[in-house]
């Protein structure tokens, strides 16, 4: 399970980093589907807002 979500183009523009959505332990809860909402904004041309968002959680050390 990763923390970080990162929507890149195909030139290496990071358009979206952040959350997946805004409730990762009940996916039914989900009121804010982040990445979903980043990839449909980039298909069709459109702004990506939120371009990043707060993640929460714990870092994987090495």
């Amino acid at each position: 399970k990763t923390l970080s979500s990162f929507l890149i183009d195909q030139l290496g523009i990071v358009f979206y980093k952040g959350c997946i959505d805004d409730n990762s332990q009940q996916p039914a809860a989900v009121k804010q589907p982040y990445l979903q909402r980043a990839i449909a904004a980039l298909l069709v041309g459109e702004e990506v807002s939120p371009q990043s968002t707060e993640v929460i959680g714990s870092e994987i050390e090495w």
